[in-house]
Parts: structure tokens; C-alpha cells; sequence
């Protein structure tokens, strides 16, 4: 799943597609929301939250494009995508133990010698109470941080500019 963008009217193949997929999509969409809501309106805000080919006009993009692209020269992207590893850094820690734990538990307490497992999957008909603790540990949302699957990348700033730049306006599908 993901966020399909295509330019209206592209002026170069830099404007013709760009692509995140959810995960990325989000933190790049919240900041142009939050560093060009005096470009966009609360509507476009809304409504590039969702992949219905909604139209983002040519005028706008140009706008977003030069805000975005200033405020990457002026390193500001930069500074909050190192702000947000620093901060998310004991959350993915706690995530990456968690993976562990997972691994630990499907690979050295459930029993497997019948065959009937392969997968861990498998443990939700034949080992139902390890495949509960397995799925707490391994799933995003349960006791896993769902914030750290939402990377913010300076670099996908720059890129999401330089396509708005050329687009011609575009549509996010």
C-alpha cells in the first residue's frame, strides 16, 4: 500500500511519478502539511492523507516546491530527521528486543518436532497460547512503538520537492 503521485503536467521526468509507500508517505505529507498551510488548505491537507487521486494544482506545487527546497538548503529537514533518530532511538531499541523475543520463543520453546508447525503462523491451531505471547511481541501496535514504522528522511523531502517543482501540479493516488 502506498501513495502513487502523478504529475499533471510534467515539465521533466522528475515530475512525471513519485512514490512512497504509507510509511513514508505520512511523515512527508504531515510536513508539508505543517511548513506550507499558508500554501495548501486544511482540505488539501485532509484529502493527501488518502490515495484518491486528489489534485494538488500547479500553482501549489510550484509554492511547496520552493518552501521545501529553501528549507532543505537551510538544513532544516536534516536537523528533525536527526532530532527524530535521537529521540526514537530507545523505542526501535525497544521494538528490536521485542523482534528478538519473538524469534527466541518460536525458535526455542515451541515445539515443532510433529511437524505441524512450520511457520509461525502455524502456532495459531496448534500452539494457540504461543502464538498469542508470539504475536504481542512481534506485532507493531500491541507492545511495539507503531511510531518508529514512520521514518522522516530529509533526503524524501528534497525529492517530493523537486517533483513538485516539475510537475505541473499532480494528483496523489
Amino acid at each position: 500500500m502506498g501513495m502513487d503521485v502523478y504529475g499533471e503536467r510534467p515539465k521533466t521526468n522528475k515530475g512525471e511519478y513519485f512514490r512512497n509507500n504509507v510509511w513514508w508517505w505520512r511523515p512527508l505529507w504531515n510536513y508539508v502539511s505543517i511548513e506550507c498551510s499558508d500554501i495548501i488548505t486544511k482540505k488539501d491537507i485532509e484529502r493527501g492523507h488518502f490515495n484518491d487521486n486528489y489534485l494538488i494544482t500547479n500553482s501549489k506545487a510550484k509554492k511547496i516546491a520552493e518552501r521545501l527546497l529553501q528549507l532543505y538548503n537551510d538544513g532544516r529537514p536534516q536537523a528533525i530527521q536527526d532530532k527524530y533518530k535521537e529521540d526514537s532511538k530507545p523505542q526501535s531499541k525497544f521494538n528490536e528486543m521485542c523482534n528478538e523475543a519473538a524469534s527466541y520463543l518460536y525458535n526455542n520453546i515451541v515445539n515443532k518436532q510433529d511437524g505441524k508447525i512450520t511457520c509461525p503462523g502455524d502456532m495459531k491451531e496448534h500452539d494457540p497460547d504461543n502464538y498469542k505471547r508470539w504475536t504481542a511481541l512481534a506485532s507493531m501496535g500491541k507492545i511495539q512503538f507503531i511510531e518508529t514504522s514512520y521514518p522522516f528522511d530529509a533526503n524524501n523531502i528534497k525529492e517530493f520537492a523537486e517533483f513538485c517543482k516539475d510537475s505541473g501540479g499532480f494528483r496523489i493516488g
